[in-house]
């Protein structure tokens, strides 16, 4: 097994996101799609808004409902 799936097969919650206006979005996407193609389980949340507190604080508190159970 490659170091790769050893780690994520440890991971409890892999958590990726972003601002749907964000100009980095890309960077996210290509990164969520990695994940997909080397099927790795993560949680991928795409909010409306840019790099910006708003989208920041909604992804914190859909992270912390995860996490908190």
């Amino acid at each position: 097994m490659s170091l790769i799936y050893q780690v994520a097969s440890q991971l409890k919650l892999l958590w990726l996101s972003c601002g749907a206006s964000d100009n980095l979005l890309w960077v996210s996407q290509n990164f969520h799609n990695s994940l997909n193609t080397m099927n790795i389980p993560h949680t991928w949340y795409l909010d409306v808004g840019g790099h910006e507190g708003k989208v920041w604080s909604s992804g914190l508190y859909q992270f912390s409902q995860r996490i908190f159970k």
